[in-house]
């Protein structure tokens, strides 16, 4: 593992810490523009498994993505 990768992973799991006394900093809410589910799903158990809590939405057009973001 790399030290800026293992670093990064520190900051992760720190701010976790931080999560049990209340201090949510590891909210994360995500609007995917793609056509892949598996894929999509990968992204999300890689910042599940770090502690992430994630809100996703998947749209699959430009303008679908556009209508999200006014909403």
């Amino acid at each position: 593992m790399s030290s800026k990768l293992k670093a990064d992973l520190e900051r992760v799991e720190g701010a976790s810490a931080l999560d049990a006394l209340g201090l949510n900093r590891n909210l994360v809410r995500i609007l995917f523009i793609h056509r892949f589910p598996a894929e999509i799903e990968h992204c999300l158990y890689e910042l599940k498994k770090v502690r992430f809590i994630v809100s996703a939405e998947v749209v699959v057009t430009p303008q679908q993505f556009a209508e999200r973001l006014r909403s």
